[in-house]
């Protein structure tokens, strides 16, 4: 990101860049999750992470906009940046949650959030609930997603192994 805002780099450059990036790291954190290789995705899977990518798109568009535009240009830009880009540590962290959903062993997690932060209604509800990854997966709730009412920014919950048994209903 440097070299954006020094305008050392083109931005399509920066662009396909950050892309490449996003795809090779949220498929890392998918694999770790999921504790698998790349070889044993399958093609559902792929789209799945395929639409997370998606999303990413828009958002390295939306800085690639802001960084070229001299947003990040000013006196405390570099913090304001590095703030930013600490919000993309959610989004990976959220891949990595829906990987732990799809290991093979079908894994009873445990639901925890951060007793140091806020919790949104979503996250208040399915604290301490515990579940097999493949129910939790068909719910289609997991920590720090997009899809909760928080959207995953600044949210401290996350899987914990636990032997079971099934607590709480969605």
């Amino acid at each position: 990101t440097g070299e954006a805002v020094e305008g050392k780099i083109s931005k399509e450059d920066f662009k396909k860049k950050l892309l490449a990036l996003v795809a090779l790291y949220y498929l890392l954190a998918l694999l770790d999750g999921a504790e698998i290789t790349e070889a044993e995705v399958t093609s559902e899977e792929h789209l799945k992470l395929g639409s997370f990518i998606l999303v990413a798109t828009g958002s390295v568009t939306s800085l690639a906009d802001d960084i070229y535009s001299g947003a990040y240009s000013d006196e405390g830009g570099y913090e304001k940046l590095n703030s930013r880009l600490s919000l993309w540590d959610s989004a990976l962290e959220a891949i990595h949650s829906f990987g732990q959903l799809l290991n093979r062993n079908d894994p009873y997690l445990k639901w925890e959030w951060d007793p140091n932060k806020d919790h949104c209604f979503d996250c208040r509800r399915l604290n301490g609930q515990v579940h097999r990854a493949s129910a939790w997966n068909k719910s289609g709730y997991f920590p720090k997603s997009y899809d909760l009412e928080c959207r995953g920014f600044y949210c401290g919950c996350k899987w914990t192994k636990s032997n079971g048994p099934s607590v709480g209903e969605f």
